[in-house]
């Protein structure tokens, strides 16, 4: 199975002057092969956002049919995607890839169409407004017990991204867990703690206080504690927006945990 990177018929291959480039790639596992799938897709995922070329990559599951997958990714002009779809790790994924789905693989390699708003001067080309601007203020109690023990506030999300606020109590140790889909942005507001956070065979345990801003992208097992004496909040962003139950997982961390969280 190739990916064909060929201009299509009556059009020019001048690929470096070409616009971004966004791919969608729809994958739909045989019976059995859900987990191998997820897998596949999740290995040839770093490789892939490493690439200069690649301006974004994001990995969907669907809620609505088992064991379906969607990759949206985005590239700096037909050139750079050529380039991706030539690379070993992406050989070796679609290789993989093609005895766990049960259909014929294809992409849709697409570019943005900017609308023409006609009420703008001149009838200038404006983007999409994907949705309006809302406004809320922090929720005095919590809205959901989270997967590792901390209390979540659930704040405003758009259709790119999604808000909360995270509360873990004094003294309280958090579940170790991983995220399958989705890449969280943390940004301490208050009190004071500690984060470990392992991406392969990176390992790391940092302070959380007031300021610290870090990162845990999809994959990377983290766990948090607060000060014996103080909790520790912070305001997550996760990107694409929280799916739901299920998203995260379970893992072996370096502390035992103390919090009660929800089922994984």
């Amino acid at each position: 199975m190739t990916i064909s990177t060929h201009p299509a018929p009556g059009h020019a291959d001048s690929r470096d002057e070409s616009p971004e480039i966004f791919l969608f790639a729809r994958f739909h596992a045989r019976p059995g092969n859900e987990d191998a799938l997820h897998d596949a897709i999740r290995t040839v995922e770093a490789p892939t956002r490493q690439e200069p070329g690649c301006l974004d990559y994001q990995v969907y599951r669907s809620v609505r049919v088992p064991g379906e997958f969607v990759i949206h990714s985005r590239w700096r002009n037909r050139a750079a995607f050529d380039l991706h779809a030539s690379l070993p790790h992406t050989v070796a994924f679609l290789a993989t890839v093609e005895a766990l789905i049960d259909h014929p693989f294809a992409i849709a390699l697409t570019e943005r169409i900017q609308r023409t708003d006609a009420r703008a001067p001149n009838a200038a080309t404006v983007p999409e407004r994907a949705a309006p601007f809302s406004t809320m203020s922090l929720p005095q109690s919590p809205d959901v017990v989270a997967p590792d023990g901390s209390d979540v506030r659930v704040l405003l999300r758009v259709p790119g991204g999604s808000t909360a606020h995270f509360t873990l109590g004094a003294g309280l140790t958090a579940r170790a867990v991983t995220h399958r889909t989705v890449d969280e942005i943390w940004y301490v507001v208050a009190g004071r703690g500690e984060m470990w956070r392992r991406e392969g065979t990176r390992e790391e345990t940092v302070p959380l206080a007031p300021g610290v801003c870090l990162t845990l992208p999809a994959g990377t097992h983290f766990q948090f504690r607060a000060h014996p004496l103080e909790a520790v909040a912070a305001i997550g962003m996760t990107v694409p927006p929280w799916p739901g139950d299920g998203e995260a997982v379970a893992v072996d961390g370096p502390w035992i945990p103390s919090a009660s969280p929800t089922p994984p």
